[in-house]
């Protein structure tokens, strides 16, 4: 897991991404929701994703643990920096995260996760391994990601 300076958040394509869940311990009223913001060179971009248009990327996970949200989240972020990747962007991208499950994900052999996250454990490896010399995974302070994405 990497850290870096802000002037390295400043260089380059940075995607900032975060998920979570309201009313996370009641299985009856468990909102998930994500998002990710993108900015080159330190300024916010306007990006396509999903056919979407806009400065940021919302994902409303329905009925999904803060957990499921998490890593659904970084999923995103991940299959973003593949499509800049394979659109030629001519360097590395950071993703930012406070998530250490979700970075646990990215960037470790995780033995045995949970039954129900599995799959998603096991397609958050696979892309990351696709662009482990494309994509750096930065772990960020909870408050600096609530600053940039707002929840």
């Amino acid at each position: 897991m990497a850290t870096v300076t802000a002037s390295q958040l400043d260089s380059g394509i940075t995607i900032y991404c975060d998920g979570g869940s309201r009313n996370n311990q009641n299985a009856e009223l468990r909102q998930g929701y994500g998002s990710f913001k993108v900015t080159k060179h330190g300024q916010y971009a306007e990006t396509t994703y999903n056919g979407e248009k806009t400065i940021q990327h919302h994902f409303d996970y329905g009925n999904a643990t803060n957990s499921v949200a998490e890593l659904n989240t970084m999923l995103h972020a991940l299959k973003y920096a593949l499509y800049l990747r394979n659109a030629g962007w001519p360097s590395g991208v950071r993703i930012c995260a406070d998530s250490q499950n979700a970075i646990l994900a990215a960037t470790t052999e995780i033995a045995k996760p949970a039954a129900h996250l599995r799959a998603i454990y096991a397609e958050i490896r696979s892309l990351s391994f696709e662009l482990r010399n494309f994509v750096q995974i930065v772990k960020m302070d909870e408050r600096q990601i609530k600053k940039v994405l707002g929840h």
